[in-house]
């Protein structure tokens, strides 16, 4: 208890510090060797979680042995989750819709022209707008070139993603 207790003081100090804070439910405590009762007085002393083993880090568990495909199932979820499904894509055309016909998000009665055909390239008679779909699954791409050519920092894609040409 008192090892703990100096972690929170330590963390608490940081706090003041650095304006900032964890996030207390992503936090978890790992013990071994002690009484169920010593290990409630923890929890309910520090707000933590009890962790289990092994720990996880995007899904992936932080494991000595070679990775299998199971092991990888959440992050490969994720990344298939990364692309836009179609009804929010529709929504999204939508509210662009309405934007450039309208100048605010009021729908639309009688657009003069379809969504796709404005999407087409000036040569095809459209005005060369961004698809959102093929938008959307170009950047995937870009994102899965960057992760594994070890290009991607950690937190949002960079502006540089979205001024590079269609």
């Amino acid at each position: 208890m008192e090892s703990v207790m100096g972690v929170t003081i330590v963390l608490d100090y940081f706090y003041e510090i650095s304006g900032l804070k964890l996030n207390i439910s992503k936090c978890e405590i790992f013990t071994v060797g002690i009484s169920v009762q010593s290990l409630n007085n923890i929890i309910n002393s520090s707000s933590f979680k009890h962790g289990t083993l092994p720990v996880r880090y995007l899904g992936i568990p932080l494991v000595i042995r070679k990775l299998t495909v199971k092991d990888c199932q959440p992050l490969i979820d994720k990344v298939k989750q990364l692309i836009f499904p179609q009804s929010i894509i529709n929504k999204i055309e939508q509210i662009c819709s309405r934007y450039f016909w309208k100048g605010s998000d009021i729908p639309v009665a009688g657009a003069g022209i379809n969504w796709d055909r404005i999407c087409n390239p000036k040569s095809e008679g459209g005005l060369g707008l961004k698809d959102i779909k093929s938008w959307n699954k170009a950047c995937m791409l870009l994102l899965i070139r960057r992760l594994l050519a070890g290009e991607f920092a950690m937190g949002c894609l960079d502006s540089q993603l979205f001024n590079q040409e269609s």
